[in-house]
């Protein structure tokens, strides 16, 4: 009788590979499973980053206002750049109220203005406007330094939220034209991943049954593709602010 030799038969090692690759497969699906959950978190933890820096920005440009702009005023932004066109018609005529933009009058930075100079700009009062644009106008027009870079993803479905500022030489005219005369006018990035309007909310809401805006209310959500998934901040309702201007001129 032939005794058997050390190792494994064919039929062993069949049901060893069918172990294996059962085992593979489910590693595999755990690994998927957990960096689909990273890649969640970290989105995310972006969009509330960006959802917090927004919140700041535009907190501390309203309550340094002394003048809030009151729905219908239009303003021509051609001056900002190829960024500042309208993300429903891509003009760069905007209407407050009807457009996601927010315009305020600013004093100077210190001083009463008397000392503005074209030397001097932060003795002037300026005019600055904050404006909602689509992310692709943004990537494919904004300078490096203010560009956020390209994902093919959220470019076509979320907007930025942009501030263009310049200074009035010779005071603030009134009223003031469709087209200010700024002089030192700058175009910067501010917040990226807004959601856009829609659904019954809009970007900025304005208080001015008198005809001068007592406060605006902003509501904010941000959003963002991952992987298969659109993440919205929050998930329900939006972030809210009401907002003041509490400067004098």
């Amino acid at each position: 009788m032939k005794r058997r030799t050390s190792g494994f038969t064919v039929t062993e090692l069949l049901i060893s590979m069918l172990i294996m690759g059962v085992v593979t497969t489910a590693v595999a699906g755990l690994t998927q499973t957990f960096l689909r959950g990273s890649d969640t978190l970290i989105t995310r933890s972006e969009l509330l980053n960006d959802t917090v820096h927004a919140q700041s920005i535009l907190t501390s440009r309203v309550h340094a206002a002394y003048s809030v702009l009151p729905p219908g005023t239009r303003l021509n932004l051609a001056g900002a750049g190829a960024t500042a066109v309208t993300p429903s018609t891509g003009s760069a005529l905007w209407t407050v109220g009807t457009d996601p933009l927010l315009a305020l009058l600013l004093p100077p930075d210190t001083g009463d203005g008397a000392a503005c100079s074209g030397a001097a700009l932060p003795l002037c009062p300026s005019l600055v406007v904050l404006y909602a644009a689509k992310r692709s106008v943004v990537v494919g027009n904004a300078p490096a330094s203010d560009n956020p870079g390209s994902e093919v993803i959220n470019d076509d479905t979320t907007w930025t939220l942009m501030q263009y500022r310049g200074y009035f030489l010779g005071g603030v005219p009134s009223p003031l034209p469709t087209t200010p005369a700024l002089t030192g006018s700058t175009t910067r990035l501010l917040a990226d991943h807004l959601q856009p309007d829609g659904g019954g909310r809009t970007l900025f809401t304005f208080d001015a049954a008198s005809g001068t805006v007592s406060d605006v209310t902003v509501s904010l959500k941000t959003q963002a593709r991952s992987g298969t998934q659109t993440i919205v901040l929050p998930g329900q309702g939006s972030y809210g602010l009401n907002l003041a201007p509490r400067n004098a001129p």
